[in-house]
């Protein structure tokens, strides 16, 4: 790569690398939102308009 000195790596290690991430993302939200929340929808507004 032109503008990297990081040595290439794997696909699969990439891969890895990524779904690691991607379980550390999810347990931290998990651990921050409550374990039940709702969502409401009122049905009357459309791209911020009434």
């Amino acid at each position: 790569l032109r503008y990297s000195n990081l040595d290439p790596i794997s696909e699969e290690t990439l891969r890895l690398g990524l779904s690691g991430v991607t379980q550390a993302v999810k347990r931290t939200i998990a651990e921050e939102l409550p374990s039940h929340f709702g969502v409401m929808f009122d049905g009357v507004t459309h791209a911020s308009e009434h």
